[in-house]
C-alpha cells in the first residue's frame, strides 16, 4: 500500500529518494510497535503514516539541500507532492 502511494505521488526519483530508501525507512518507522495487538505487523497506523511522510520529506528534500529546514521539507513535500495525490 505505501508503494502504491509512493509511485502514486512520484516522490521516488531514483536520484534524491529510491524505493529502497523508503523501505528502510518503513522499517525504522514500524520497528518501535512489536507486540502491540492494534498495530498489524507490516502496515501503517495514522500517526505513523504521518511520520514516515516528515521521514521521505526530510530524506529527498533537507538532505538534497532543496531546502533550509525540516519543516520547509515536510511543507514541500506534503504541498508539492501529497496533496495533490490525495
Amino acid at each position: 500500500m505505501l508503494q502504491e502511494i509512493l509511485n502514486g505521488i512520484e516522490c521516488c526519483d531514483g536520484q534524491y529518494l529510491k524505493l529502497a530508501d523508503a523501505d528502510v525507512e518503513f522499517i525504522s518507522t514500524n520497528a518501535g510497535n512489536k507486540g502491540n495487538k492494534l498495530n498489524p505487523e507490516r502496515g501503517l497506523v495514522r500517526y505513523q503514516l504521518m511520520e514516515i511522510i516528515s521521514r521521505l520529506a526530510i530524506y529527498k528534500f533537507y538532505r538534497s539541500k532543496w531546502s533550509k529546514s525540516m519543516s520547509e521539507a515536510i511543507s514541500l513535500f506534503i504541498d508539492d507532492k501529497f496533496i495533490k495525490f490525495m
